[in-house]
Order: C-alpha cells, then sequence, then structure tokens
C-alpha cells in the first residue's frame, strides 16, 4: 500500500488500486498501518528489488468516479423512521465525532457518525452540550453537523439518500436509518 495525497494505492492482484481516503476500506488500511506502527519507508529502487512497480500519483481532484447514490430496500427501514420520512424528501441531521488525535497524524481526518436527528435544533442543541463538555486543553474530541437529505420511495421500495458528507465522514445509509430509530425511541 501506498499513501497518496489523497487516498492510496494499494498493490492488489498484479496491479495498483487507487483508493480515495471517503471509502471504508482506507479506514481498515489507515488503522492496521498507522495504529500499528507498520509503516516502512521504500523508495522506488525498493519496490523494483520486490517485483513491484511504482505506484502512480494521486488522480485528479474530480476524476474519480463518483460513488452512485446509495439506496436501502424501504422493507429494511423501521417503521417509525418511515412515518416519519413520509413521501417527500427530508432532510435530517448527523452529528459527528472527530477524534482529534487520530486526525492529528495528518494522514486524515476521520469523522464518525454518533447520532441523527430529525430536527436542526436538536442536532444544534446537542452539539453545544457536547461542545461546553470539552476539557480546555489536549486533543479530545471535536464535533460537526452534516445535513442528509433522505426520500422514501414506496413505489420503488427504496429509501433513497443524496448523502452530501464532508470529507473523510463515515455514515453508510444503513447506519443513518439506525441512528434515526434510536433518535425516534
Amino acid at each position: 500500500m501506498a499513501f497518496l495525497e489523497r487516498g492510496c494505492a494499494v498493490w492488489a492482484t498484479e496491479r495498483w488500486e487507487y483508493v480515495s481516503g471517503a471509502d471504508d476500506r482506507w479506514d481498515a488500511w489507515h488503522q492496521e498501518v498507522y495504529r500499528n506502527h507498520r509503516a516502512q519507508r521504500r523508495g522506488p529502487d525498493d519496490l523494483a528489488r520486490l517485483g513491484v512497480p511504482t505506484p502512480p500519483p494521486a488522480p485528479p481532484i474530480g476524476s474519480v468516479p463518483p460513488t452512485p447514490p446509495p439506496q436501502l430496500r424501504a422493507s429494511a427501514v423501521p417503521d417509525a423512521v418511515r412515518r416519519r420520512l413520509g413521501g417527500a424528501p427530508r432532510t435530517v441531521f448527523v452529528l459527528f465525532e472527530e477524534d482529534e488525535y487520530e486526525s492529528c497524524f495528518g494522514d486524515g481526518v476521520f469523522l464518525y457518525a454518533r447520532a441523527a436527528f430529525w430536527e436542526g435544533d436538536a442536532a444544534r442543541a446537542r452539539l453545544r452540550e457536547l461542545e461546553a463538555s470539552r476539557p480546555p486543553e489536549g486533543l479530545w474530541y471535536r464535533f460537526s453537523i452534516a445535513e442528509v437529505a433522505l426520500e422514501l420511495d414506496e413505489r420503488h421500495g427504496a429509501l433513497g439518500s443524496v448523502l452530501s458528507l464532508p470529507p473523510y465522514a463515515r455514515c453508510r445509509l444503513d447506519e443513518l436509518v439506525e441512528l434515526l430509530a434510536r433518535a425516534d425511541g
């Protein structure tokens, strides 16, 4: 694996594969390499001795094909969430937690979904509570909110989303639905 500017390249089945920092696989590889102190600097000559070509540079921004909008079977959406969504597009609010210690290594910022809210005021109130409880010094946790548009299409049996999340945010559609179900419970 070679870490590049906006992701990494992974040597797999005799070729390099680019994996963006927004890919779930990136986080697992990042943890394996950095957290387990298994990184080794290798130059092109070292790789050549191993029979591995030099990795390609990171592709230009915008050249990586966009991921199609996520969908979830409507039958997988709990009834309480389905009722709240109704048939029209609905904006929900996701609270993300950033581990500042993890981010300080300079190899990416990692945001993990911790809660979801139906109303922006409730999300902002929780954000204020969490920020007020932060210790004044040291590396701890930072929180942010992202708005996500959801639409339940009963006719086609799917919940669709435009997951307009910040870079490095981690939140699959099924996780978001589970967080919304907890918000109702």
